[in-house]
């Protein structure tokens, strides 16, 4: 999204001015999204918040790819979809740590960071890869949306399995007679 969404509406637009407006909305979408997420965050909860917010974040950046180059909606679109991708983003620097005991914690959070490393290497390869191939706007968008989706129902099937768990080691042992 960074690295293409700009560059997208530039080029259609015929017009390289455009690639910093749209980055002023990529940053002020993402600051708002996180301020909001942290004040819902800590009332809420992280892990119900994540879920719906990379939702949101998936339908937005796909609305970014449908609503197509012209200004301001694509301004617009991507400043909503900036504020839902970001802080659903950093809504697993919360989840992540808790996700190992104390001794692993630094290693488990380092792998994690290091494959979302990984992921910002490859995400430009493949843009430019899948517009190259001829995809259009709408279509490269809403591919490039699903991981969101994908992380999205992973955090809510995790979420749901530890209350499961937490559910069965809540219920009292029956006790032994005799």
């Amino acid at each position: 999204m960074t690295n293409w969404a700009p560059s997208s509406v530039a080029s259609a637009n015929d017009n390289p001015a455009l690639a910093p407006q749209l980055m002023t909305a990529f940053s002020i979408g993402g600051i708002l999204g996180n301020v909001l997420f942290g004040y819902l965050g800590g009332r809420i909860g992280i892990r119900l918040l994540a879920p719906v917010f990379l939702v949101l974040a998936t339908v937005a950046l796909s609305l970014f790819g449908i609503a197509g180059s012209g200004m301001p909606t694509a301004w617009w679109t991507l400043f909503a979809a900036s504020f839902f991708v970001c802080s659903g983003t950093a809504a697993f620097y919360a989840i992540v740590p808790t996700l190992y005991p104390t001794l692993a914690r630094s290693t488990g959070f380092g792998v994690v960071i290091g494959v979302g490393r990984f992921g910002g290497i490859a995400a430009p390869v493949i843009g430019g890869a899948a517009f190259d191939a001829g995809w259009g706007m709408a279509a490269a968008f809403t591919v490039f949306s699903l991981p969101m989706l994908i992380a999205g129902v992973c955090i809510l099937a995790l979420r749901l399995s530890q209350r499961r768990s937490d559910a069965a080691e809540a219920r009292p042992e029956p006790a032994l007679c005799g």
